[in-house]
């Protein structure tokens, strides 16, 4: 298994599992997970087996109140 920075290339692999692997209303909507894996205060990290993709992960981060 290859681990290894999110490509935007990887989006409809990326997008067909997430289909598979969540039902509304807990899946992202298309347009919603291009934004998220998009952001710039967010990661996404790919899970890759013999050039295809199998799986991902997304981490966001945000500053709690207060913080400098």
């Amino acid at each position: 298994m290859l681990y290894r920075a999110y490509t935007p290339e990887d989006f409809d692999q990326l997008y067909a599992i997430e289909e598979v692997c969540f039902e509304p209303p807990s899946r992202f909507g298309r347009r919603t997970m291009l934004q998220l894996v998009s952001r710039s205060d967010a990661a996404t990290w790919i899970a890759e087996e013999d050039g295809r993709l199998k799986g991902f992960a997304i981490v966001e981060w945000a500053r709690e109140p207060g913080e400098v």
